[in-house]
């Protein structure tokens, strides 16, 4: 059985236009395993931000895809709490790193796990696809 970070009936959830994860697909709604992605990793400091920012400020057309922390807090963290039996409505950052860490023994992948879940609505995106982890 494969396991989804989201219910079989969970309502269709629109992270931003174009962008959706649930049960419910967009009309014209295609998985991201599909698309070409870019994805801006390394570490703490080293300019990531800058970069989305330079690309932003450039008007180079792409479409900018939830980060890593809108995943963790729109997804992971409240699908977690569940399991545990909790209802989370504020988080600190060592019980987010619990929640996360406690997401990928779950779901091996962690955030690419939960980046391959969502869809997209090719009409409403801007290509490149570009994931700021």
């Amino acid at each position: 059985m494969i396991k989804t970070i989201t219910k079989v009936n969970q309502n269709f959830k629109q992270l931003q236009p174009g962008i959706s994860i649930g049960s419910q697909q967009f009309p014209d709604g295609e998985s991201i395993r599909n698309e070409p992605l870019v994805i801006i990793v390394g570490l703490t400091g080293v300019g990531k931000s800058t970069i989305i920012q330079t690309l932003i400020k450039s008007e180079f057309s792409f479409t900018l895809l939830p980060n890593r922390r809108t995943l963790a807090t729109e997804l992971i963290i409240p699908e977690m709490a569940a399991t545990n039996g909790q209802n989370v409505k504020t988080i600190c950052r060592i019980d987010r790193f619990k929640y996360t860490r406690q997401y990928q023994k779950s779901f091996p992948g962690g955030m690419g796990y939960v980046l391959v879940q969502l869809q997209v609505n090719s009409c409403r995106v801007n290509y490149p696809l570009i994931f700021d982890d």
